[in-house]
Parts: C-alpha cells; structure tokens; sequence
C-alpha cells in the first residue's frame, strides 16, 4: 500500500561518510550512515518521482495487494540513529529530489 517508509541516502553522500569513518572513526565502532531528513514513504516517493519528471507522463497506480503467499511486514519504518557519525561532522548534502533527479537522468 506504499505506507511503509525509509530514508535515503544519496550515494556520494554514503561515500563522503565512509571516508570519514575510515579517516576519523574510532576503530571497531560502527557507524550509521543515512539521511533522516530523506525518510519518505513508498507512495510519497512514487508521487514524488511523477512530479520530478512531468515529461514522462508517469502515474501512481494503487493496486489491491494479493496477500496470497506473503508474510505482513510489521516493520514498516527503517530509520536509523546518526549522532554517532554527525560527532565526526558528516551530516548528509543531497536532497531526496535531487538524488532521484541524478540518478534517473544517469540511465537515460
């Protein structure tokens, strides 16, 4: 139904923060890398994505899930905690748009 959620992190962002760990990071911690501020929901994306690209005359279709075979997913949120990597001054650059903008245009 599109209401499960996550956030996304741009790739060169997800990049910038693993050099930062391997340069500063204390070693055998682990770090959370993401971009709270790109949790979206599945049907928000979608939305999203027609927006961004009106020339392709994209439309979000909602189709009646055939529960036949699957399992109903309790986890319905994937967030995770960064205070850990933002004490190493990483903090996430690409907005949502902007890195589904980047990304689509580099198929085509």
């Amino acid at each position: 139904d599109g209401s499960n959620s996550r956030a996304f992190c741009y790739l060169s962002d997800a990049t910038i923060a693993f050099f930062i760990v391997l340069l500063y990071g204390t070693n055998g911690e682990a770090y959370n890398v993401a971009n709270p501020l790109c949790e979206i929901t599945i049907l928000e994306l979608a939305e999203k994505l027609v927006k961004l690209f009106p020339d392709k005359k994209l439309k979000v279709e909602k189709v009646a899930k055939a529960s036949v075979g699957y399992l109903e997913s309790k986890n319905t949120r994937c967030s995770f905690d960064i205070n850990k990597i933002n004490l190493l001054k990483w903090k996430p650059a690409i907005s949502i748009e902007e890195g589904f903008y980047k990304t689509i245009l580099s198929y085509e």
